[in-house]
């Protein structure tokens, strides 16, 4: 999944999942409320890093393990935060 934000800034914001198959794209936008927290997410990505990992055990996967790493893209003037979700079995 992934989720592009731009601000009234120069610099774009983009948001990559990986390991995610049990949300949709706009199911992780409105549980996380994005549009509401975002600035508090590039300002913070262990916030959201947390409130992904919260959300997956939230919904049945106890053992959730979530990680996060952002890099700046120089050309396109773009950080890109990727999000990792590794470890985890639904619990049903």
């Amino acid at each position: 999944v992934k989720l592009s934000i731009t601000l009234e800034s120069i610099t774009s914001y983009e948001f990559v999942f990986y390991g995610n198959k049990y949300f949709s794209g706009s199911n992780l936008l409105a549980y996380l409320e994005v549009e509401k927290n975002y600035l508090n997410y590039i300002k913070n990505q262990k916030l959201l890093t947390r409130n992904i990992e919260s959300l997956y055990k939230q919904y049945g996967f106890p053992n959730a393990v979530v990680t996060s790493q952002s890099r700046h893209i120089e050309k396109l003037n773009k950080n890109v935060i990727s999000f990792y979700a590794v470890s985890y079995t639904h619990l049903t």
